[in-house]
């Protein structure tokens, strides 16, 4: 019964420790760049307000 339990503690390390990379490279990049696209369209908002 141990051993299955620390298997199960090794396996959902592994997969934790393969999951961050991929979160780091596919899902930070997105959010990152819908904040940036967020931030321009706010800006070019102002800037047409200034413009009238």
């Amino acid at each position: 019964m141990k051993e299955k339990i620390i298997i199960g503690l090794f396996g959902g390390i592994s997969i934790i420790a393969t999951s961050i990379p991929i979160y780091n490279y596919y899902v930070l990049p997105v959010i990152r760049h819908k904040e940036m696209m967020d931030k321009i369209d706010t800006f070019d908002k102002r800037l047409k307000k200034l413009e009238k």
